[in-house]
């Protein structure tokens, strides 16, 4: 009786170990990937202020001459050194985030995040992205399978936009900043032509002061020239403002481009 009895009462504290160690799934609100974007990008979601850039770029879209026959909203978007960037899904219906750090991954591969984009999308599709891990300055095939894409975005990643150029449709929109001269070198590429900058007190795109945008100042004048290709390769070597041998008219945070 004392045998037959104890079996049972072993058994049951077995099972209980092993369902003690296994492994909850994440959810939204316990998931270490969220919470790496989260800490990453102030907050995430709403908090984060790209939230506002990237809608005021479709609101500047939706306005545009090449959006009458087509909504950039239903367009594919590529973004290069994404790292942690989850918030353009959430503005995107269709993203191809690529970054050539392998730990970024996770996030773009769990499911609790799946459910965190469906949860707080601004737009009625389906929600579709995708990670890759590449170095954008060698040729990928699976890019061009995927594109030409209709938006590329370039924000404080490097020098993006000469690579990533090739995969982007004619008529394509580039969304930059150029804080790593990024901006500055797709205007003197040929290959893009300056649509819209944002503007600080508005919080919004526009077009009023677009003559002001990459003029070097001339030294002991009130002229202005447009940057030269020597100077953006200044920009890029000797990095800081400080460091440089001249000065910018007007430098906004973010500019949109469309490709020639």
């Amino acid at each position: 009786m004392a045998i037959s009895f104890s079996l049972p009462l072993v058994t049951v504290t077995v099972c209980l170990l092993s369902m003690s160690k296994r492994k909850a799934t994440p959810t939204p609100s316990s998931s270490k990937q969220l919470n790496l974007y989260r800490k990453n990008y102030k907050g995430g979601g709403a908090k984060d202020a790209h939230l506002l850039v990237f809608r005021q770029m479709l609101e500047w879209a939706s306005k545009s001459k090449i959006e009458e026959a087509e909504t950039t909203s239903n367009r594919r978007v590529f973004y290069p050194g994404c790292h942690r960037h989850l918030t353009a899904s959430l503005v995107f219906p269709d993203v191809t985030f690529m970054d050539y750090d392998s730990k970024v991954e996770p996030l773009y591969t769990e499911a609790a995040v799946k459910e965190y984009v469906d949860t707080n999308k601004i737009y009625a599709e389906d929600a579709h992205y995708r990670f890759i891990c590449h170095n954008v300055d060698q040729t990928m095939e699976r890019l061009l399978e995927l594109g030409p894409f209709d938006l590329l975005i370039s924000l404080s990643a490097g020098l993006l936009v000469q690579p990533c150029t090739p995969y982007v449709a004619r008529h394509g929109y580039l969304l930059v900043n150029d804080s790593h001269s990024d901006a500055r070198a797709a205007f003197v590429s040929g290959d893009w032509e300056l649509k819209a900058y944002w503007d600080e007190e508005t919080k919004s795109f526009s077009d009023l002061k677009l003559d002001q945008c990459f003029q070097v100042k001339k030294p002991k004048s009130t002229e202005t020239v447009p940057i030269s290709l020597d100077q953006v390769k200044e920009s890029v070597e000797v990095g800081t403002v400080r460091n440089r041998s001249f000065k910018m008219l007007f430098e906004p945070r973010f500019f949109i481009f469309e490709k020639k």
